[in-house]
C-alpha cells in the first residue's frame, strides 16, 4: 500500500510538471500547431529534455515485460524536470484563462484515468504521454474559443463597415510593424482629432475585432492597425476586418519563413494588404526592400516610397550614430530638415522613416513632422536604453529577433561600444531552410568584432563557427545554463561597460 501512495505521488508530480511545461510551450507558439510543428522540427527544441521523453516512454513500453521499468520510467521524468527546474525553476505558463483550462483539463484528464488503474505499467505509461493528453487538450480548449472568435469578427466586420469615414492605417511585415505603429501614432495625435491604434502587441484577427468592438467610436478620426500572420490568408482575414484605406509594408525578410515555406510565399501572404486597399487609397512601401520593389512593380494604384540608401518621397541622409540618439536630415519631396531623434541604432529609423512617411500621406506638414521627432518615446524592448547607477549602458532588444535585428546591434557595437561592450543574443528561430545560412552571416559579421559575444544555447553553434572561418573566436563565449549566463553578465554591469540583449533570453538574464 505505502509503494502504491508513493507511486501515485510521483505519477503526480510528474504529470502535473509536464502539464505546466507544456502548457507553456504551447502558450509560447501562441496555441498553434504550425509553429510547434516549426519548433519540434528546429534546432530551437530542447535535445536533452526530449531524449529524456523518449527514455521515459520507452521505459515506460518495456514495463509490459519488466514492471521494474515502470518505476525507472517515473523517476527518469521527474529527473529531467529535476534538472530543468534547477537551471530555469519551475516551468510554467502566464495563467491566462486559456492556459489555465488546458492545464487543469490536462490534469484532470491523466489524474482520471489514474484512478482506475493501480498497474505500474499503465501508471507509468499515462504519465508518460502526458505531452500527448495536453495537446488534445489544447485542440479541446481551442473548439468554444474559435466559436467566440468567430462571433466577435463578425460584429467587427459589421462595426466597422458603418464608420464610413473612418481612416484606416494597416501595416504589416516581416519585422517593424509595433514601432512603425507606435511612432506613427505618436507623431499624428494631435489636440483636435482622435486618433487610436492596436493595443500592444495585438496583430492577429480575433484580437484586432476585440479591439476595434473596444476603441472605436463614431468619433474616432484614423485607427492604426498593426496586422500580423503566419499563414497565407491571414492578413486579407485582418484587412477584412479593419478595411485599410492606407497600406504599410515594412519588410519582407526571412523572418518566420519556416511557417510560410519560402520568403516568396511569406511575401506573397503581406502583399494581400496591398491587395485590399481601394483604388483611392495609398501604399507606403519601403524603397530599401528588394522584395517589396519587385511586388510593386505589377501594381498600379499610388505608392509613396521611403528610402535611406535612394532617391525617394521621403527619405533620411547623412545619418550619424550616437550612442542615445541618431542626427540625420528628413527629406519628403525637396523639403529638408535638420533632425536628432531619440532613438538607439540604424535599426530604429526603418521604423521612424515610415512613420514619417504615414503622417506625410495623411497631410501632416514637415515641419509638424519634425517637431515632433524630437519627442519621439522609447520602446520597451525594442532597442531601448538605460543607464544604470553603476555607469553601464543597457540596450534591451529582447522583444523579438531577426537577422536584420542582430546586425543591427552588431553594427550599432562597432559603432560606438568599443572593446568593454558586450552582445548578449539567442540564435533566430522559425527561419525554415534559410536558418544555417543566416547564422553563417552572422558568425561572419562576428569574426572581427571588437566587443565581447555571449551566445545562449547552442543551436546553430556549428553555423555560426562556419561563419567566424578560423578567425580566433575568443571574444564568444556558450552558454546552455541561463543562471551561470545571468550571473556573467551581472559582472559586466558592475561596471561602465555597453551590453545590448539581443533576442528572447530568459528574463533572469535581462533583469539586471
Amino acid at each position: 500500500m505505502a509503494l502504491l501512495i508513493a507511486v501515485y505521488g510521483l505519477a503526480g508530480l510528474d504529470m502535473a510538471l509536464c502539464a505546466l511545461s507544456q502548457t507553456a510551450l504551447w502558450q509560447r507558439k501562441e496555441y498553434r500547431l504550425d509553429r510547434m510543428k516549426a519548433y519540434l522540427f528546429s534546432p530551437e527544441k530542447s535535445a536533452f529534455h526530449i531524449a529524456i521523453w523518449v527514455v521515459g516512454l520507452l521505459c515506460a513500453l518495456t514495463a509490459f515485460f519488466m514492471p521494474l521499468f515502470g518505476y525507472i520510467s517515473l523517476l527518469v521524468l521527474l529527473a529531467g524536470y529535476v534538472v530543468r527546474a534547477m537551471k530555469r525553476g519551475v516551468v510554467r505558463p502566464k495563467f491566462t484563462m486559456r492556459a489555465i483550462a488546458v492545464c487543469a483539463l490536462a490534469i484532470i484528464l491523466s489524474g482520471a484515468a489514474l484512478l482506475f488503474i493501480s498497474n505500474i505499467l499503465w501508471i507509468s505509461l499515462i504519465v508518460a504521454i502526458t505531452p500527448l493528453i495536453v495537446a488534445v487538450c489544447v485542440w479541446v480548449v481551442a473548439i468554444p474559443s474559435a466559436l467566440k472568435k468567430s462571433d466577435s469578427i463578425q460584429k467587427a466586420i459589421t462595426y466597422r463597415t458603418s464608420l464610413t469615414q473612418l481612416q484606416v492605417i494597416g501595416i504589416t511585415g516581416s519585422v517593424g510593424k509595433t514601432s512603425t505603429k507606435t511612432y506613427a501614432l505618436h507623431l499624428l495625435e494631435n489636440d483636435d482629432q482622435e486618433i487610436l491604434a492596436t493595443k500592444k502587441h495585438r496583430n492577429s484577427p480575433y484580437v484586432v475585432a476585440l479591439d476595434v468592438l473596444s476603441q472605436i467610436t463614431k468619433h474616432t478620426n484614423a485607427y492604426i492597425a498593426e496586422l500580423g500572420a503566419y499563414k497565407k490568408g491571414e492578413i486579407a482575414e485582418l484587412c477584412e476586418i479593419v478595411q485599410p484605406t492606407i497600406g504599410v509594408i515594412t519588410a519582407i525578410t526571412n523572418q518566420h519563413a519556416a511557417l510560410f515555406g519560402s520568403v516568396e510565399n511569406l511575401a506573397q501572404a503581406k502583399w494581400e494588404l496591398a491587395e485590399s486597399i481601394p483604388e483611392n487609397g495609398m501604399l507606403v512601401l519601403n524603397k530599401d526592400d528588394r522584395n517589396i520593389r519587385t511586388l510593386a512593380e505589377r501594381y498600379s494604384s499610388r505608392i509613396t516610397w521611403y528610402s535611406m540608401k535612394e532617391s525617394a518621397d521621403v527619405m533620411f541622409e547623412s545619418i550619424v550614430l550616437q550612442q542615445d540618439s541618431v542626427s540625420c536630415v528628413l527629406a519628403i519631396n525637396q523639403q529638408r530638415f535638420d533632425v536628432t531623434i531619440p532613438v538607439v541604432s540604424r535599426g530604429q529609423l526603418g521604423s521612424v522613416l515610415a512613420a514619417c512617411a504615414i503622417a506625410h500621406v495623411m497631410g501632416m506638414s514637415g515641419e509638424d513632422i519634425m517637431k515632433k521627432l524630437a519627442t519621439l518615446p522609447a520602446l520597451e524592448k525594442t532597442m531601448e536604453y538605460k543607464k544604470l547607477h553603476s555607469g553601464a549602458v543597457v540596450i534591451d532588444d529582447s522583444y523579438s529577433a531577426s537577422e536584420a535585428s542582430v546586425m543591427n546591434a552588431i553594427e550599432y557595437l562597432n559603432a560606438v561600444g568599443g572593446e568593454h561592450a558586450l552582445l548578449v543574443l539567442v540564435p533566430i528561430i522559425e527561419l525554415g531552410d534559410e536558418a544555417a545560412a543566416v547564422h553563417a552571416r552572422i558568425g561572419t559579421a562576428l569574426a572581427h568584432a571588437q566587443f565581447q559575444t555571449y551566445i545562449y544555447g547552442t543551436a546553430y553553434q556549428e553555423d555560426i563557427m562556419k561563419g567566424l572561418s578560423g578567425v580566433s573566436h575568443l571574444h564568444i563565449t556558450w552558454y546552455t545554463d541561463p543562471k551561470t549566463l545571468a550571473e556573467d553578465v551581472a559582472t559586466q554591469t558592475k561596471e561602465q561597460n555597453m551590453i545590448v540583449f539581443e533576442g528572447r533570453l530568459p528574463g533572469i538574464v535581462t533583469n539586471v
